[in-house]
């Protein structure tokens, strides 16, 4: 799916897919400063997780961390026992400059995007699920920049095409 907002001052296309082999769903996006001086945006990606039958009784029992390292925001539920070895990670192909932790109904991860007048840039956010944080830095490395979601994404499509025919 592709999504576009455009004002006076900025434009930003978004493209939402899930990868074809991997547990992780990627938010592309191609941003545009349309002013014709320098600029500093602060994009914020955020969820609402609920590991468990529902919010009210999952939320609360969500342990989070933030690793630099790994340039993300991992999420888990050691309570619960149908997904206490799951980890949900937040990560971005920008380096994370502020997240939010310690929310119960959100987490969240901001970015910042320094453009110059009339410049575009593209990056990602991405949201998946591993076993262990082991897993979660590899899945994590393996689309640290644009280019290797961009060649994630002519996967899928290309997969999609054979699966359906074009």
């Amino acid at each position: 799916s592709v999504f576009s907002h455009n004002t006076s001052d900025y434009k930003f296309d978004t493209t939402h897919f899930v990868s074809a082999d991997d547990t992780v769903k990627f938010y592309k996006i191609k941003f545009t400063n349309k002013k014709n001086k320098d600029e500093t945006y602060k994009l914020t990606f955020w969820i609402n997780p609920t590991f468990g039958p529902n919010e009210e009784k999952s939320s609360r029992y969500l342990l989070t961390d933030y690793f630099e390292e790994m340039n993300s925001v991992c999420i888990r539920n050691v309570y619960n026992t149908n997904f206490n070895h799951i980890t949900c990670f937040m990560s971005s192909t920008s380096p994370i400059v502020e997240y939010q932790i310690n929310k119960i109904l959100f987490k969240s991860i901001t970015i910042e995007v320094e453009l110059g007048g009339n410049e575009e840039k593209d990056f990602a956010f991405m949201l998946g699920t591993e076993i262990g944080n082991d897993n979660v830095k590899a899945l994590r490395d393996k689309y640290q920049d644009i280019d290797k979601i961009n060649k994630e994404l002519d996967k899928v499509k290309k997969t999609w095409e054979d699966k359906l025919g074009s």
